[in-house]
């Protein structure tokens, strides 16, 4: 029996005996990074986001952070997860303005935050 969108009602019934019982089903994703080892050495090593330099670490940090996989990013930021992966090995010198929003939003971050001075200062226009 179906008591709403979650809740449903178990009946047993033996012989001329029913009984009743409520069932809820509550289902939430289980997140975690893709390698929990370089989560945890991420954490080690960068417990404070000021030590965090480079563009690549801070990608890398705030995914694991909100326990994210580099395809989930790559997706809704509209790239190749191959592309993200390249964001993260530290091979760019230049991030599109774009895409660095996209992927700022996804992690909950200023794009500054997640930025250098070098892409700050081009992402003004100067």
């Amino acid at each position: 029996m179906n008591l709403g969108s979650e809740g449903y009602m178990l009946v047993k019934h033996i012989h001329k005996d029913i009984k009743f019982s409520p069932l809820f089903i509550i289902s939430c994703p289980i997140y975690s990074p893709h390698h929990l080892l370089e989560a945890g050495i991420m954490n080690l090593v960068y417990s404070d986001t000021s030590k965090l330099i480079r563009i690549s670490d801070k990608l890398r940090y705030y995914r694991h952070k909100k326990a994210l996989l580099q395809r989930d990013v790559a997706d809704y930021a509209g790239i190749e997860r191959t592309t993200y992966s390249s964001y993260e090995e530290g091979s760019r010198v230049y991030y599109p303005k774009e895409v660095m929003e996209k992927i700022a939003d996804i992690l909950d971050v200023d794009l500054s935050s997640i930025s250098d001075d070098y892409n700050m200062f081009l992402y003004k226009g100067q």
